[in-house]
């Protein structure tokens, strides 16, 4: 065998072990939302205009900016990042005033204006933690959520006088982080709507305009 084949031999090998290296292995279960994981999440299009009116008559509006998506499939070579899969749905309040919230990001849009929005709600996937599991965020205002809040079964409520049905009650993940009265400590998740109610530390309670 001439010195070209050895060389063309030790090539092709190299190649093997280096794409074999660079390959992590994991389900595609693990890796891909279900339909039913994206179902808490299928309540918005973007440009929805949502109205929430509180028990002493205030109103709040959030319009849906955009859905973001991050997907990397992973790679062991050098310094490439693990497999993750992300989802998140973007609002922006108006009037928008929103500077100092979790999950706030700003952008500009077509126009060049300014706009600053909120991570409403995400969902991530990591294939290869150790504990498979779908992780769901929820950042409202001041209001931001730990990991596992959809894991109990949903309930009815009766909020303002309007019933909340298959409806998921969930608590702030940093309870010590609500000190002023405006804070949010509790909202209450439909699939139906998203977000469907919310109330602060006073007690002052927001429902969505449009319940049917």
């Amino acid at each position: 065998m001439n010195k070209l084949c050895i060389r063309t031999v030790g090539l092709l090998v190299t190649i093997g072990f280096i794409s074999g290296c660079c390959s992590w292995n994991y389900s595609k279960e693990d890796f891909e939302f279900t339909q039913n994981e994206l179902a808490l999440m299928g309540a918005y299009n973007i440009g929805d205009t949502i109205y929430f009116e509180s028990n002493f008559g205030d109103i709040d509006t959030i319009t849906v900016v955009e859905f973001s998506e991050e997907r990397h499939k992973g790679s062991k070579c050098f310094i490439s990042r693990k497999p993750s899969n992300y989802m998140a749905i973007n609002i922006s309040h108006l009037p928008s005033r929103i500077t100092k919230y979790p999950s706030t990001k700003w952008t500009t849009d077509k126009n060049g204006k300014d706009v600053t929005y909120q991570s409403l709600i995400s969902i991530s996937k990591s294939p290869l933690d150790s504990i498979k599991k779908t992780e769901y965020v929820i950042s409202f205002k001041g209001f931001t959520t730990l990991e596992n809040i959809f894991e109990n079964s949903p309930n009815e409520f009766i909020i303002n006088g309007k019933t909340l049905s298959n409806c998921y009650k969930v608590t702030h993940g940093y309870p010590e982080r609500v000190t002023n009265p405006d804070d949010i400590e509790t909202v209450y998740w439909t699939p139906k709507y998203g977000l469907t109610a919310y109330t602060n530390k006073v007690g002052e309670t927001w429902v969505i305009k449009n319940l049917d």
